[in-house]
């Protein structure tokens, strides 16, 4: 008898568990599939938005003065690296100086400064750490690559060539020194012309010795074009940015070299030996036509914003004429779906969302992929603050005071 009822008792526990519904399965955020050996990666929108990470309130270093030591006097940085001690290297674009840093912002060293001579820079346009913890700067004026050993003092300088004898305009570089160069293409337009027009973007990537390997062509800047010739002999460009003007944009992410023209969501890794490994692409951006209220958005947002610096310079702005302007002038046919991409050295992306007005003090944010190519959370950054470097613990950028005093500032990352 007891063993009757615990049979007739397991069947009603599995009659049971057939009839229940079952659990909905959990959204899928991110489709992978492979295209003749490419990994394809469509998101729909961020995979964990409950463990969205932050940065601390207060930066763990500030670098930077008003009227302190001329090592803390900085302007125009664009270009920040940490290396693997907490070491901080600082391209100083007013005194093309290179300036090293302890983690908590003491100055260490400085290399470089104005000049033709070695380890001098007359335009530092990238800098990036490489293997081993040896930084790779590059001279846009000079065309020329200086490297620095892990201690900072300097090692070499050389020219990267292509084939033909011409110096290479270096975009990026991989920590094994395979670089992403500019490859110029394509012809002025005709004299006495005036054409709307966008720009095509060509790069290659180039291993160490070895030869150029040309990309796809990219779309860039959406322009207006004016061409003439003033006088006999002289000819002259003149070319405009439009509403709305798209853009091309190239970075680096862990051993990979990123890039994505924003006419719509996406973006295209590529590895070292110049190969297409995965296409990132997201559905929660959608493209955006720019019809007469995108098109009103964008005019209110320009002409508020040169209006204020008009006031604040103690200028005359004439707003009526500027929005007559904007309505004779091109623009470009969609709303760009990104403003930039920067990546980290752990191999993530990250991405700074649209904003149409471009010029108010609000924060930025900005859309996160791991190495994988999957949309995880969205990241809101302090008011001002510029990211210019980023791995798994830190973002390093800088900020503007409300003097214009420019300083560099460090947040930890952590776990939301």
């Amino acid at each position: 008898m007891r063993r009757t009822s615990m049979l007739l008792l397991m069947l009603g526990i599995i009659a049971a568990g057939c009839n229940a519904t079952p659990s909905a399965p959990a959204e899928e955020t991110a489709i992978v599939r492979d295209s003749a050996g490419v990994r394809i990666v469509e998101n729909s929108g961020p995979a964990d938005a409950s463990r969205v990470p932050r940065l601390e309130a207060e930066p763990f270093v500030r670098i930077g003065s008003v009227d302190g030591a001329e090592q803390d006097l900085l302007h125009r940085v664009r270009h920040v690296i940490r290396l693997t001690g907490g070491v901080i290297v600082v391209a100083d674009g007013g005194t093309q100086q290179i300036r090293l840093f302890n983690e908590s912002g003491a100055h260490l060293r400085s290399i470089g400064g104005q000049g033709d001579g070695p380890a001098e820079f007359q335009s530092i346009s990238y800098m990036r750490r490489l293997a081993g913890d040896s930084v790779l700067i590059f001279d846009n004026r000079h065309r020329r690559i200086t490297i620095l050993a892990a201690d900072g003092t300097h090692a070499r300088d050389y020219v990267p060539y292509a084939s033909d004898g011409t110096p290479q305009m270096v975009m990026g570089a991989l920590p094994d020194r395979t670089l992403l160069v500019y490859a110029p293409g394509g012809g002025d337009p005709a004299p006495h012309t005036l054409q709307f027009t966008r720009g095509t973007f060509r790069v290659a990537v180039q291993p160490p010795g070895g030869e150029l390997m040309p990309l796809r062509p990219y779309a860039s800047s959406d322009i207006q074009v004016e061409a003439g010739t003033p006088r006999p002999g002289v000819y002259s460009t003149r070319v405009m940015t439009v509403p709305y003007s798209r853009q091309a944009f190239t970075t680096t992410a862990g051993d990979r070299f990123v890039i994505g023209a924003n006419e719509s969501y996406e973006a295209h890794f590529y590895d070292g030996t110049g190969s297409l490994a995965t296409v990132v692409r997201s559905a929660h951006v959608p493209v955006r036509p720019v019809d007469d209220a995108a098109l009103a958005e964008y005019v209110d947002a320009s002409v508020a914003a040169a209006e204020r610096r008009a006031l604040d310079g103690g200028r005359q702005y004439d707003a009526a004429a500027a929005r007559a302007n904007y309505v004779v002038s091109p623009h470009a046919p969609s709303v760009p779906t990104y403003a930039g991409l920067l990546g980290a050295e752990s191999g993530d992306l990250w991405v700074k969302e649209y904003a149409v007005d471009q010029w108010s003090e609000t924060p930025d944010t900005w859309d996160v992929f791991d190495a994988d190519g999957v949309f995880r959370h969205s990241i809101e950054l302090p008011i001002g603050f510029t990211p210019l470097y980023i791995d798994d613990e830190v973002v390093l950028g800088t900020f503007a005071d409300d003097l214009g005093v420019e300083y560099l500032h460090g947040y930890s990352l952590v776990s939301g």
